[in-house]
């Protein structure tokens, strides 16, 4: 059987992309699960919760620790970073919950464009700096011109085979 499979190689190339194709089948569906933005949004909601909660607990327990002249001084630490944490979350939530506000307020604001703001956008002719009614040339600017214009020549189309032999 082994010898007839080495024998022949194309039919050991098609069994081959077979067997790779039936592998690469069976870990598609992991890797391609859609993705939902609201999960981690609700995430941090949850994570920020949940140490809400905790700081509660620990704070309704500091008064019996309060009952204790004297703390370790691991206690203090570990009270000391939890309040920092905390702060730190809170700082997060509102930083998020500003964002969100900031996003319904550019989507209310996208929606619905104001007819002022949209007239006020509009430039007339008369106030444009590049449209002017008048054109009005002084002598130095004419012959500055008229040397420019024969230094550059007529463009290379425009003249003759003849006259770019010479």
């Amino acid at each position: 059987m082994f010898e007839f499979l080495f024998e022949n190689p194309f039919l050991l190339i098609i069994l081959i992309g077979i067997l790779s194709s039936m592998f690469k089948k069976k870990k598609e569906p992991n890797r391609t699960s859609p993705r939902q933005p609201e999960a981690p949004k609700k995430k941090w909601q949850e994570v920020i919760q949940e140490i809400q909660e905790e700081w509660e607990e620990k704070t309704t327990a500091k008064p019996i620790q309060e009952a204790k002249p004297v703390q370790s001084a691991e206690a203090v630490e570990v009270q000391e970073e939890d309040e920092r944490r905390i702060a730190e979350l809170k700082r997060l939530q509102q930083a998020y919950e500003e964002q969100q506000k900031r996003e319904r307020e550019s989507e209310t604001a996208v929606s619905t464009p104001s007819i002022a703001s949209a007239a006020a956008k509009v430039i007339s002719d008369d106030q444009s700096p590049v449209y002017h009614k008048e054109l009005s040339f002084g002598k130095q600017e004419l012959i500055n011109g008229i040397i420019m214009s024969e230094v550059l020549g007529p463009p290379r189309a425009k003249r003759s085979l003849r006259q770019s032999r010479r």
